[in-house]
């Protein structure tokens, strides 16, 4: 790292908690509220061009404060999913946003380890950003999403899948903006973070739910799929938290285990909330920030065309990938 880099690294370092704690008092203001609504106007809709007609609450009075406004929902007619979205073998991107890497983890990369990825032409730690599954991943899949403040922020489930874990690594804020990527070394791995790890549901039962007279034989077929896949939020810099719809309480259960692993493992529970369908909602970044997918070996096309065209735009319910054919008989082979 160059000594400026490293100069204005330290500088972030220092105002990065006071300056982030300031944004989200601001963004959390609902006082008064006329001067929020001019800055939802001004910033958002005028200088950003957000589409507030795409919006559940398509009228600025509407939103009590900054962060309200970008949190929102968007009306369900605005990201309908196409039916080649709909079939179960598909996968979609989760957000609104820049894909702006998508590779083949440890491709190329013999020299710097197995467990290296690429992003913007840096090599970065599997590990790191993983943590200990990380070898689950080696010769894998991975994706990763930039959300720009003009982006709708709301996280999406890309495929029908079950939460087995959700953990809260505490960490830095530093930008995630091409700047700070190409001047700071292992950015995903020291930002503060949200990892949800899923087993994905077998194409063949991808509906199956757990509702009354079925809830022991779903839940007994759920538990024994493999094919598991990692959407890891990552925060930035001004970006104090995250909103978790999948659990309401899991932040406040992370925060009474204290010094403890702030992770909670969902296996053996059974409420239907767990049990994800593609394009639910999921949660919420609180300002901006990127998504990173992970996916085993031999469980996308690798080929495919949809995923091999990056950096590019995507909405939330895109065609980014498929699962390869016979993926979940290697799976198993594997586990």
């Amino acid at each position: 790292m160059k000594f400026q880099y490293k100069l204005l690294y330290q500088l972030l370092r220092l105002i990065e908690k006071p300056l982030g704690g300031l944004v989200m008092l601001l963004a959390r203001a609902t006082w008064p509220s006329f001067l929020v609504h001019a800055f939802i106007r001004y910033f958002f809709i005028k200088k950003l061009k957000v589409n507030l007609a795409e919006a559940e609450r398509d009228k600025v009075k509407e939103y009590t404060s900054a962060l309200d406004f970008f949190t929102r929902s968007l009306k369900k007619e605005v990201r309908p999913l196409s039916r080649e979205a709909l079939a179960k073998e598909t996968i979609i991107s989760p957000v609104d946003g820049l894909l702006s890497a998508w590779g083949i983890i440890g491709s190329d990369l013999r020299d710097l380890g197995e467990e290296k990825y690429w992003v913007k032409g840096k090599a970065y730690s599997l590990e790191a950003l993983a943590g200990a599954e990380y070898k689950r991943y080696i010769g894998g899949s991975y994706m990763v999403f930039y959300l720009s403040p003009k982006d709708y922020h709301r996280i999406h489930a890309p495929m029908d899948a079950r939460l087995s874990y959700a953990e809260l690594m505490p960490g830095r804020r530093l930008p995630v903006n091409n700047f700070s990527l190409n001047s700071f070394d292992e950015v995903f791995g020291k930002n503060k973070r949200l990892r949800l790890t899923f087993s994905a549901l077998k194409p063949d039962s991808a509906s199956l739910m757990l509702k009354a007279g079925q809830a022991k034989a779903a839940y007994e077929e759920q538990k024994q799929e493999k094919f598991q896949f990692m959407s890891i939020w990552v925060s930035a810099l001004n970006v104090g938290g995250f909103e978790t719809k999948f659990d309401t309480l899991f932040l406040k259960r992370v925060q009474e285990n204290g010094a403890k692993a702030k992770i909670i493992d969902y296996r053996d529970a059974k409420e239907d909330g767990l049990v994800v369908k593609k394009a639910e909602d999921l949660g919420a970044f609180e300002l901006g920030s990127s998504v990173v997918m992970l996916f085993p070996a031999a469980c996308l096309q690798t080929g495919s065309s949809d995923i091999s065209k990056t950096p590019r735009q995507v909405c939330m319910g895109d065609v980014i990938a498929r699962q390869q054919a016979r993926s979940w008989k290697k799976s198993r082979q594997r586990a």
